[in-house]
């Protein structure tokens, strides 16, 4: 076989650089698999909390996230499906498909503006915690798109007069930390950030890129220096940080029950 060469004593073949096992075999066709059923349940989500608990189980079914399991023996797809349908993720996605329904209802109050996203944040204390989390819902203004990982699964089903809705949770101190300061700036009430490319966003950040640029630059006592926080904020509703994966177009799912109805 042309670019196929193989190693001996350890049953594993090198094709076109990549490495690949019967372990790593096995572990890209449970992904394969499991994807594949997400992406159907996905699709045929009648609720906002079928669609949470599928679309973001399609970042967890990678190869890369599901090979640890196979140090304890190895799962199959019906395993990986299952533990997504647990009680535990079902109260999760509804907490989210609740958060994302009562920020939608706070950015309809603001009137949309050429150039500008729409953004609602709702803070979260999680029970036996003192600090606070929060949940973002941005409305990207019209003639623009947001990314989203079915991007890659699916040709996205659109008119021209559709407003991309995007859902993120922040799970890094850093982002969680630029959502509290405009929470204590604009606290319950919807907002406007200035639109821009995340390439022209992710350009604005001072210091290094992606998952290393960190929102608090300097604070050495004498001087507290922080990244633009709008536009650190954008760039994660952009999915502009690597380490940032709770990110989810909710409009796919609100245009198209608009569609049924």
């Amino acid at each position: 076989m042309t670019g196929e060469n193989k190693n001996q004593g350890d049953n594993s073949f090198v094709i076109q650089g990549i490495t690949t096992t019967p372990r790593r075999d096995e572990v890209e066709r449970v992904s394969t698999e499991a994807s594949n059923e997400a992406l159907k349940r996905l699709q045929e989500s009648t609720t906002l909390t079928e669609y949470f608990r599928w679309h973001q189980s399609l970042p967890i079914f990678t190869i890369n996230n599901l090979d640890w399991m196979w140090d304890y023996g190895g799962v199959t797809a019906n395993d990986v499906i299952e533990e997504r349908e647990s009680d535990r993720i079902s109260r999760l996605c509804e907490k989210r498909a609740s958060a994302a329904e009562s920020m939608k209802q706070k950015i309809d109050e603001l009137e949309p503006q050429d150039g500008m996203l729409r953004v609602a944040l709702k803070r979260i204390r999680e029970s036996g915690k003192s600090s606070y989390r929060y949940a973002t819902l941005a409305s990207f203004p019209e003639g623009t798109q947001a990314s989203d990982v079915l991007d890659l699964k699916m040709e996205k089903n659109s008119s021209n007069n559709e407003i991309d809705i995007v859902y993120f949770e922040p799970t890094t101190a850093c982002v969680n930390h630029a959502c509290d300061d405009l929470f204590k700036t604009n606290r319950d009430n919807a907002f406007y950030i200035p639109y821009k490319d995340v390439y022209t966003a992710t350009a604005l950040l001072n210091g290094k890129q992606n998952e290393t640029a960190e929102y608090l630059i300097k604070n050495n006592g004498e001087e507290t220096l922080k990244q633009d926080t709008q536009n650190y904020l954008l760039v994660a509703l952009h999915g502009g940080f690597s380490n940032e994966f709770v990110r989810t177009r909710v409009s796919d799912f609100w245009n198209k029950q608009q569609t049924k109805n």
